[in-house]
């Protein structure tokens, strides 16, 4: 029998671990995918969940049967999806964007004891009809510790015919004792010719190949959240300290972000113009910049500011990446991204 996971692009060697699973019947009671966010990992997740109960004899999964078909529109009575906040509106967003995304909620939201309490009733039952019944587990790092020890219970004594699939783009945040009772399948970002290969509808590619890190879910969040545009102000604060260009253009954009994924992407982005200006500082080549679009704006900015005051900032910003993951006031935390800068300015 064939599995065919063509619909995900690389990840060749999580592919070949799921397909020899399969092939052999060896099918574990739980799996961890992990890797960055927006490579793939949920959406093999949902192709496995096909191929392990597709109705076709020949190809898995074939995207036909009633089977694949339920499953693809998160239809199936047997695909039950768990998340830090109301999974049907992630479906609806699925269904809007035409593919799979990482789930928008508030960054500091958990997934509860009482989510997992219910999971529980709803496992008590037998399947429905699949011959594996299938949790998704988005965001896994994002289970409460009440939660994670509730649901470790389930690990120790899985119910039948049921595989558990975690997602964490984090997983040193899932206890040590979930993660020995799954099987690890590790997830990598994309290669340049992965990633030119696909159709995302967008322009550029090569540039948001280098922006994203080879992950086509940030790329995509890069494009829909004007991070791209938004590159250029910040270039234009670090040059000239002006205020209004926080109030009148950053922190807009920023407050505008809805989802753990899109923040970072917003410190991703911020941090790589900083490291930009280092490497001009120090004389590095300018093929070696991440920013290619921008290296005129990068010069005039760095003629303004010191070596040291672009480490300062970028040390304040990996401080402030951390701190967004449990303050979700936005107001908050870019004043205390930028204020370094006006000080630095005033001295």
């Amino acid at each position: 029998m064939k599995v065919d996971f063509s619909r995900v692009v690389g990840q060749k060697r999580a592919k070949n671990f799921l397909s020899a699973a399969i092939n052999s019947g060896d099918i574990a009671s739980a799996y961890l995918f992990e890797g960055p966010e927006g490579i793939g990992k949920a959406t093999l997740a949902l192709e496995f969940a096909k191929a392990l109960n597709c109705e076709n004899p020949e190809v898995r999964p074939c995207n036909r049967c009633r089977t694949c078909r339920m499953i693809s529109s998160f239809s199936h009575p047997d695909l039950i999806v768990l998340l830090p906040g109301n999974p049907e509106d992630w479906i609806e967003e699925m269904g809007e964007k035409g593919r799979i995304r990482p789930p928008s909620y508030d960054p500091a939201r958990e997934i509860s004891i009482n989510q997992i309490r219910e999971l529980k009733k709803e496992l008590s039952k037998a399947p429905y009809e699949a011959r594996y019944r299938v949790v998704l587990i988005l965001n896994a790092e994002n289970l409460s510790l009440e939660a994670q020890n509730a649901f470790l219970k389930t690990l120790e004594e899985p119910p039948p015919r049921t595989t558990f699939l975690l997602i964490s783009s984090q997983p040193e945040k899932v206890l040590p004792t979930i993660i020995s009772r799954a099987r690890r399948v590790k997830f990598t970002p994309l290669d340049e010719g992965e990633f030119m290969s696909l159709d995302l509808g967008l322009k550029e590619k090569k540039l948001l190949f280098r922006l994203s890190g080879g992950s086509p879910g940030k790329a995509l969040k890069l494009v829909e959240l004007g991070f791209l545009d938004l590159r250029k102000y910040l270039l234009e604060l670090l040059r000239t300290r002006k205020p209004e260009v926080v109030g009148d253009r950053i922190l807009p954009a920023v407050q505008g972000t809805g989802s753990k994924g899109d923040l970072e992407a917003f410190f991703n982005v911020y941090q790589g113009l900083l490291r930009d200006l280092l490497l001009f500082k120090i004389g590095a080549g300018k093929e070696l910049l991440t920013n290619q679009d921008l290296v005129s704006q990068i010069e005039k900015t760095a003629a303004r500011v010191s070596a040291g005051e672009v480490s300062s900032l970028l040390e304040t910003s990996f401080r402030v990446e951390q701190l967004s993951r449990k303050n979700t006031n936005r107001e908050l935390l870019i004043y205390t991204l930028f204020r370094p800068a006006f000080d630095a300015d005033q001295g």
